[in-house]
């Protein structure tokens, strides 16, 4: 009796350290470390596992104050290196320090130098200049500290662009393009990240791919519309793609050149009837149903990745599709920066969301229609 009591008391041993790793496993795959990791977090020495998330501020643009300044919309907005905050409007630039107290407007609708058509994607470089796409011009515009206008960079477009936000400009003269050959027969283009040098010309194709149907040549449409999803940080590219199987997201330098890739063992989620019930709602009344008549579909699974951040440290927060307690909220695997899954958080669901040092900047829509940006401090226990 008393060894069958041991061997109980081993194995229990056994299937709580196999539950709560304590040293992080990694392989060599043709050259690049692969992070593995496990359904449940490492527990490594000297590390915090548990998020707090704590309200400091928030700019409400409902604010009559703001509206006469000419805030509208928020279409895009980051946080420099010193805390101020950049948004993007249809008329304009509006800065605010690390408070949110307004500062300044810079920048205007127009065809004149510092200018903007039709503002698509923005961010703040790794040097703190801010920089906006314009896609009605095809063109970076740069900006410093002091809203002066510094520049304007051309794009050249590589094939068919896979919508205007796809793009970024990187701090040495690079940009990130998504894009498929310019083949309007193809049924099914596959689209990719180019990384293209516009002083050199040289273009590098990042591998991770997305297979897209074209509605005047494919009969079927995918619903679920997956995505080729990329952020960047830390002087790299981190890309996943949502056809991808596995939970994987591969690092890439500036120059398109694998650094590392994190996997992670998951569960998967089959798609739920309420989804599939809005999406056909949704299907029936698009041009791609009534026009093209492509006929949808679904696929079994969620991808295991809905979307991802990476914060200015290089740490990594993934939004899964797994449900939690809170219809509101979503369910968050924070990986840190050596690529290690550490600890999973919920959050609240938000337009967009920012995490910049050790704080998470997040637009919300609030019932009067208007948007809020509310500014939280994060903190480890």
């Amino acid at each position: 009796m008393r060894g069958l009591w041991c061997m109980c008391l081993v194995l229990a041993m056994i299937a709580c350290s196999s539950e709560k790793p304590t040293q992080v496993d990694t392989v060599m795959e043709n050259g690049v470390e692969v992070v593995l990791n496990h359904i449940e977090p490492y527990r490594l020495k000297n590390s915090s596992v548990k998020l707090s998330v704590e309200r400091e501020f928030s700019i409400d643009f409902e604010r009559e104050d703001l509206a006469k300044k000419g805030v509208s919309e928020i279409l895009g907005y980051d946080v420099d290196s010193s805390g101020n905050i950049f948004c993007l409007c249809n008329a304009a630039i509006f800065k605010f320090d690390p408070k949110g107290n307004f500062l300044f407007k810079f920048s205007r609708k127009g065809q004149g130098p510092g200018e903007f058509s039709n503002p698509g994607r923005c961010a703040v470089s790794d040097s703190d200049e801010f920089w906006l796409f314009d896609s009605g011009k095809y063109r970076f515009i740069l900006f410093d500290q002091d809203g002066e206008f510094l520049k304007e960079d051309e794009l050249k477009v590589q094939g068919d662009l896979w919508g205007y936000n796809q793009v970024y400009y990187l701090d040495d003269g690079k940009n990130i393009q998504m894009a498929a050959p310019l083949d309007f027969e193809e049924a099914n283009p596959v689209y990719r990240l180019l990384v293209q040098d516009a002083k050199s010309g040289k273009i590098q194709a990042i591998p991770d791919q997305l297979e897209d149907e074209n509605p005047m040549r494919s009969p079927r449409h995918n619903l679920l519309h997956e995505k080729l999803l990329y952020q960047v940080g830390q002087c790299n590219i981190y890309v996943y793609s949502q056809q991808n199987p596995q939970f994987e997201i591969n690092i890439y330098d500036y120059s398109g050149t694998p650094q590392r890739r994190i996997h992670k063992q998951y569960e998967k989620i089959r798609i739920d009837e309420e989804f599939k019930a809005k999406r056909w709602e949704w299907f029936k009344k698009h041009p791609m149903s009534r026009v093209h008549k492509m006929q949808g579909y679904f696929p079994d699974f969620y991808p295991p990745i809905k979307d991802f951040h990476v914060d200015s440290q290089g740490g990594i927060f993934v939004e899964t599709y797994d449900k939690g307690e809170d219809p509101d909220a979503v369910v968050v695997d924070i990986f840190n920066p050596d690529g290690a899954y550490i600890s999973r958080t919920t959050l609240t669901k938000s337009l967009s969301k920012r995490f910049k040092h050790d704080r998470l900047y997040a637009l919300h829509e609030k019932e009067s229609g208007f948007q809020e940006l509310i500014v939280s401090s994060l903190g480890w226990d």
